[in-house]
């Protein structure tokens, strides 16, 4: 596994080959769950390039920024062996001056102003911006994106879309630990006693999931949840919906996903379910 600092030395090194690149985006503290991306990517090519980039401007609250965990040391550890062939971890400074800025007049308003773009408003025209800079650099034939955030991964295939960049877009289904808890980053920042509260979220999705099975109206499950978290402790309902799994503009149709946003203490964590 070859480590860079720079896309300059990256570029410059005779062990890095540009050809058949599987591109894997992480803001690093990685765990399982970007592990199953690489996993995922291994079966398109083996020339894997895994970035750790931290990045700022997605952040709407700044201690959420702050408390992020930062574990460059033990991310490069847990990459070793897992098929990773290069990483990158990019300074801003250089990011920005090898890359165009994306064009917020093209913002897709339809995907980034509902669910998680109500209330953090900037944060998807700021990760369309950074990824397109990724990708206008690297150029990669493939990038992988998981499906715990899946709004995002709508947003990214817009964004290919509408600046007409290259790569196929791949995505992974999400990775839950033992107790059904999504794997994110996140989790790190939550005590022992949320971590149990936080199980209420994907029994919460499980339920719905079945209600669906048995024909109930949306509306009626949509109420039955927002029922279920008001009477668990310490977990604040942000969200909750179902929407067509393609557009997140409806409920029409047979594809249909539920997703929600909670806060457990401070840590604010999301989830889906495919119906």
């Amino acid at each position: 596994m070859e480590i860079f600092h720079s896309f300059s030395e990256m570029f410059s090194s005779k062990h890095y080959i540009q050809n058949e690149i599987v591109f894997v985006p992480t803001m690093g503290n990685i765990h399982d769950g970007h592990i199953s991306l690489v996993k995922e990517g291994k079966k398109y090519s083996t020339n894997i390039l895994l970035s750790i980039y931290l990045n700022e401007e997605q952040f709407n609250d700044r201690r959420d920024f702050e408390n992020y965990p930062r574990t460059k040391e033990e991310d490069l550890q847990k990459l070793e062996d897992t098929g990773v062939k290069y990483v990158i971890l990019p300074e801003k400074q250089e990011i920005y001056n090898l890359s165009s800025p994306f064009n917020k007049n093209l913002e897709p308003k339809f995907l980034t102003k509902v669910l998680c773009g109500k209330n953090r408003p900037g944060h998807f025209t700021a990760v369309m911006d950074i990824v397109g800079r990724f990708f206008q650099i690297v150029e990669p034939t493939y990038a992988i994106f998981g499906e715990k955030d899946y709004q995002q991964l709508l947003v990214i295939k817009e964004l290919v879309k509408l600046c007409g960049y290259n790569p196929k877009i791949i995505h992974s289904e999400p990775v839950r630990d033992h107790n059904g808890l999504v794997l994110s980053s996140r989790n790190s920042n939550l005590s022992d006693a949320e971590k149990v509260q936080a199980m209420k979220i994907y029994e919460s999705l499980l339920h719905a999931k079945d209600l669906y099975s048995k024909k109930k109206d949306l509306t009626v499950i949509i109420k039955e949840i927002f029922a279920f978290f008001s009477s668990c402790n310490n977990i604040d309902l942000e969200y909750f919906d179902i929407l067509n799994a393609n557009t997140l503009r409806d409920r029409i149709g047979n594809d249909l996903i539920a997703l929600l946003a909670v806060r457990i203490g401070k840590v604010r964590l999301i989830d889906n379910i495919r119906f």
